[in-house]
């Protein structure tokens, strides 16, 4: 079910529905990977083929309908999971808050709150110094390249399982609202930035380097490239979300986002 955003007429898009805006792009990435199901009081998303994969399995649009019972309502989730063999990975609330009988349900149950920062392009502030040499093309032109740096991405952040987490990440971008930009040099891919359309808005999915590329000039030229994108796309709001801790934040502060708000996640 995809979550309508919160917007009066020639306004722009609330807090809430950027919220909103950033957990239907979560879920528009899990579409792509696994087999939706409608539950009472929350929707469920199950990868047959990678059970246990967290990239690839996760319950959104939680509530508590009328005359519903949270813990039930948390079991059922958890029981279709555990019927598919699966493990639900993360849970997100429909609404920008967490109803907290549900929240302390989770909680009971095993999970434990993160915290997602969210921030919107207010001036962009161009970075330096970028490389005029650098070669950026879409990355659907170089599936095994987007495969790899991928996997470096992976690999470097201590995943068990970088290749197979990998391919579910070239399957979730394969929409075709997602726009993918691969920095290229010396025939080898160095960066990846990624976007997602949602009507006016431009949800950013990724911007990263290789975890064997030094240089901030690619980060900078991936970016610039990015926000370039964004511009002609006459995008009204360009959001982006982090952990708060995330050693990302000062970069992307210097880029001109701003934290305008959060939302809780529940994981395992």
């Amino acid at each position: 079910m995809d979550l309508p955003l919160a917007r009066q007429p020639g306004q722009k898009t609330s807090l809430e529905g950027l919220i909103r805006a950033a957990k239907r792009a979560d879920v528009i990435l899990l579409r792509m990977v696994a087999e939706e199901k409608f539950l009472d009081g929350a929707t469920a998303y199950i990868s047959a083929d990678r059970p246990q994969m967290k990239e690839a399995n996760g319950a959104y649009d939680l509530r508590v309908p009328p005359d519903g019972e949270p813990s039930k309502i948390i079991d059922t989730l958890l029981a279709a999971f555990d019927e598919a063999g699966a493990t639900c990975s993360s849970c997100d609330s429909s609404e920008a808050e967490w109803p907290a009988p549900l929240a302390e349900t989770l909680t009971a149950r095993g999970y434990t709150p993160r915290t997602c920062a969210l921030a919107e392009l207010a001036a962009y502030v161009p970075p330096s110094p970028t490389d005029d040499q650098l070669q950026i093309i879409p990355g659907r032109a170089a599936y095994q390249e987007l495969a790899q740096i991928y996997a470096q991405r992976e690999e470097g952040a201590g995943n068990p399982s970088p290749q197979e987490s990998a391919q579910a990440r070239v399957d979730q971008v394969d929409d075709p609202r997602v726009d993918l930009f691969l920095a290229r040099r010396d025939r080898k891919p160095v960066g990846l930035a990624s976007l997602l359309t949602l009507g006016n808005i431009g949800v950013v999915l990724d911007l990263f380097t290789s975890p064997t590329c030094d240089d901030v000039a690619v980060l900078h030229t991936l970016a610039a490239h990015l926000i370039d994108h964004c511009m002609r796309a006459q995008f009204e709001q360009v959001i982006t979300r982090f952990d708060p801790a995330d050693a990302r934040a000062p970069f992307f502060s210097g880029l001109g986002f701003k934290v305008v708000g959060q939302y809780v996640r529940y994981c395992r």
